[in-house]
């Protein structure tokens, strides 16, 4: 059968369908996927190829169906998840990616490891999406992925909006396995207390995008307090992936011309820009085979 994996990528998609659409729990999902193992075992073992490749297709869609409902019952049971304070608290954790610049706050994104909520520290695991408010005398100390910090916050709430056809924020914290959103009204509260193990490659890469913002920064700022033009916002967009200061008279333009997906990084851009390297080797008559070993580095 040509393209076997094929199919079987696809069983594993619809059992993930299948599983946001059924609340069926773990246990009937893993029911089903050890059912559907032993009776391909069994088609096998009697030569029935066609039944076998049918029953590992059941498997594969059993299988994508038991991650999922793994992974959301782990979501929903989530301690930091199920937190609900009235008050600032302190938290500690690393950072999973750089410092997003906002337009009047900037946004970090934690992996927590212990909070203190007044009455002692406790261990509380969990993602936690923090925004900190901007401030015209005070700045975040120099931050990157993979550095441990501790922040005093108030928890936020993830409630659904009410509003028709509106994406809901508890979805999107989902959808990004965010346990919690929280906020903090100065950088004064958020502390660095070092570098995590073995994050110097991904600190580096998350200083590299932050002196090229830096950049940006310089050459587009317009007024005072300075805030980055229109084309600072795109060139941002384009070149380090943030959209959070991208106007938003610009996004509506994109989405109306069918242009927004420029702004995502994807395959089809890695296809043109290589098609374009490519095209520039064999001008200079560089041969095929450098050509490609070049593209790949």
């Amino acid at each position: 059968m040509p393209f076997p994996l094929l199919f079987l990528a696809a069983a594993v998609v619809l059992g993930i369908l299948a599983a946001s659409a059924a609340a069926l729990p773990v246990a009937a999902w893993a029911v089903i996927l050890i059912a559907a193992l032993a009776a391909g075992w069994l088609f096998f073992s009697g030569g029935r190829i066609k039944a076998c490749f049918g029953a590992v297709l059941a498997a594969s869609l059993a299988l994508g169906g038991t991650v999922f409902a793994w992974q959301d019952k782990s979501y929903e049971e989530n301690a930091l998840r199920r937190l609900r304070l009235d008050a600032y608290a302190d938290f500690s954790g690393t950072l999973t990616r750089s410092p997003e610049r906002g337009m009047d706050r900037d946004v970090l994104w934690l992996r927590l490891e212990r909070a203190d909520l007044g009455s002692g520290e406790i261990p509380l695991r969990g993602n936690l999406h923090l925004s900190v408010q901007r401030s015209e005398s005070h700045r975040l100390p120099p931050l990157r992925t993979g550095d441990r910090v501790e922040v005093s916050a108030q928890l936020g709430s993830a409630q659904a909006d009410r509003n028709f056809k509106k994406p809901s924020y508890a979805s999107l914290l989902r959808n990004r396995r965010i346990h919690a959103s929280a906020f903090t009204k100065s950088p004064l509260l958020v502390r660095k207390t070092g570098a995590a193990r073995g994050a110097a490659a991904r600190g580096a890469i998350s200083s590299l995008r932050q002196a090229l913002q830096r950049r940006i920064e310089d050459h587009f700022a317009l007024g005072t307090p300075p805030r980055l033009s229109r084309e600072g916002g795109i060139l941002e967009a384009l070149l380090v992936g943030e959209r959070i200061r991208l106007d938003p008279d610009v996004q509506l333009a994109l989405q109306r011309s069918g242009l927004y997906h420029l702004l995502a990084i994807s395959g089809a851009h890695i296809g043109i820009v290589s098609a374009l390297l490519f095209f520039l080797l064999r001008l200079v008559r560089v041969r095929t085979r450098p050509s490609y070993l070049i593209l790949t580095l």
